[in-house]
């Protein structure tokens, strides 16, 4: 079964995409699936001054060796969607 959820206030204008051989799995909340979870993202970056301008620039572009060796690949999403998604990262990334 897949689930994915975001938090009311974040409202992309993509929508979410089953898990592919490309893409086997989207970050959990609060847990470690293939990568860390959202809270743990959220607790890296927290009081960083370029903290959302970082990591949206990664929520579009990807990346590999920060949390291991999977890659998180690119997403197709616009600059305000990113900086949406860093806003809540940055926030604590709460439910």
């Amino acid at each position: 079964m897949w689930v994915v959820s975001r938090p009311p206030h974040i409202q992309p204008s993509v929508k979410p995409q089953p898990p592919t051989p490309a893409r086997p799995a989207a970050p959990a909340l609060d847990q470690r699936l293939v990568g860390p979870g959202f809270q743990e993202i959220a607790r890296k970056y927290a009081g960083q001054a370029d903290a959302a301008a970082y990591l949206s620039g990664k929520v579009k572009a990807g990346s590999v060796g920060i949390w291991g060796t999977i890659a998180m690949p690119a997403q197709t999403l616009g600059d305000a969607d990113a900086r949406a998604i860093a806003a809540w990262l940055i926030d604590g990334a709460r439910p």
